[in-house]
């Protein structure tokens, strides 16, 4: 059978393998894993906000399409990193786990190792929230937990319910008061907290001065950047290690 007659998914999943069990040999499995990909497009999506933003300050009359999706990508991507990067840890230790190695120097004992790879191996566990996700590994760790109360950790909490309300968007959310426009928000908890976080966009149009247009910013995409990498830094901090990929963090 030639090449062309696989299907797709099989000779991604293929060749993906057969990329991991080579790469254990060389002791490297970043370019089997998504997490960087997803931060890597978030910075250069936050990068062309920033742009339009400088070249479009005194414009009157513009076409907002391509900026507003280029912020709302940044919003779900940021997420998705940290999704994705929680559970290539998990994935990370189960291999430590099964060749007794410590690829990336996690700082983990081989009995928490074999917990956490057992762990992963649950269903359940699989479906637990991205910060669930991040605490099981501190619990089963034994280290410091996030201080809940924190900004670093609330912020992350904030992004994530933002995430959530655009990916299950309800339209019956976009109530704009034309007399009031400035002033337009909604009474609940989480744009109130947005409210404070985000400042309004510099582009917005009178007629789109709702949730979520008056928030898609370039400030919204730095704000979703800076973050993100604030809590995988303080993460990996608590395990008393440097995360691997730490140079493309925003600082």
């Amino acid at each position: 059978m030639s090449l062309g007659a696989i299907p797709y998914k099989f000779v991604y999943l293929y060749f993906k393998e057969l990329i991991l069990i080579s790469m254990v040999t060389v002791r490297s499995f970043e370019t089997s894993f998504m997490s960087i990909k997803f931060f890597s497009n978030a910075k250069r999506l936050t990068d062309l906000a920033k742009s339009f933003e400088l070249e479009n300050s005194e414009s009157k009359y513009l076409n907002l399409d391509e900026y507003n999706e280029n912020v709302l990508n940044v919003i779900i991507l940021s997420v998705t990193f940290l999704e994705s990067l929680i559970n290539e840890f998990f994935y990370i230790v189960s291999l430590d786990n099964k060749h007794n190695s410590d690829f990336y120097k996690l700082k983990l004992s081989k009995e928490q190792k074999r917990i956490l790879a057992e762990l992963w191996c649950i269903d359940k566990i699989q479906r637990l929230s991205i910060l669930e996700k991040y605490e099981l590994v501190l619990t089963t760790a034994g280290k410091n937990k996030f201080d809940k109360g924190h900004d670093s950790y609330q912020d992350i909490n904030l992004l994530i319910l933002f995430r959530n309300s655009l990916i299950h968007y309800h339209p019956d959310r976009a109530e704009v008061n034309y007399s009031k426009i400035d002033e337009t928000l909604e009474q609940t908890k989480f744009e109130k907290k947005l409210y404070k976080k985000l400042y309004i966009s510099p582009l917005i149009k009178p007629s789109k001065n709702y949730f979520p247009y008056k928030y898609l910013s370039y400030n919204t995409a730095e704000w979703c950047l800076k973050i993100v990498s604030r809590f995988v830094t303080d993460f990996y901090h608590h395990l008393d290690t440097e995360y691997y990929n730490e140079g493309i963090l925003i600082k």
